[in-house]
């Protein structure tokens, strides 16, 4: 597995600012190429995080643009994100044989305001102090760097457990 990296929040600033990457991928812009896709449907879509701290990290996100995933998202597309989420997470924690999985919905105004969830498997045997929000926390423990080859191993690991 690859080394660990310190993200540059300057460059990752720009680059996320620019435009809804998870739109981009959606819509077969640039940045698909360098996400590892694990699934997707007519309505959803799960790819691994590109700033990974754990291995199978991944993003699960509605494909229409939508801001407030209670006020934005009626009912029954709530029940199906969630649906697809549990698939996803069910696959990637089969797949890492993970203790926890963690589920957040994360993002901001100023950088990603496209509702998204972070699927994420906590390893066996991780240590308390590493675990919870210290197992998020990329600023402190730097994030995977992981080639193409290695994020589409990865994703192929999780497909092969759906």
């Amino acid at each position: 597995m690859s080394q660990r990296k310190q993200l540059d929040e300057k460059e990752y600033k720009k680059i996320a600012g620019k435009e809804c990457f998870i739109c981009n991928i959606v819509n077969h812009g640039d940045k698909r190429e360098i996400h590892a896709i694990i699934d997707e449907n007519e309505h959803y879509i799960a790819f691994l995080n590109n700033y990974p701290t754990q291995p199978g990290q991944s993003l699960v996100c509605p494909k229409k643009h939508v801001k407030h995933i209670f006020k934005d998202l009626t009912e029954p597309e709530y029940e199906e994100l969630c649906k697809f989420a549990r698939k996803i997470g069910s696959a990637i924690q089969n797949a890492f044989n993970a203790e926890r999985m963690y589920l957040a919905s994360m993002g901001s105004n100023e950088l990603n305001d496209h509702v998204h969830f972070h699927i994420f498997p906590l390893p066996a045997n991780t240590p308390f102090d590493e675990q919870q929000f210290a197992a998020f926390d990329y600023r402190k423990r730097g994030f995977l760097d992981l080639s193409m080859e290695e994020k589409q191993a990865l994703a192929e690991k999780i497909k092969l457990k759906m």
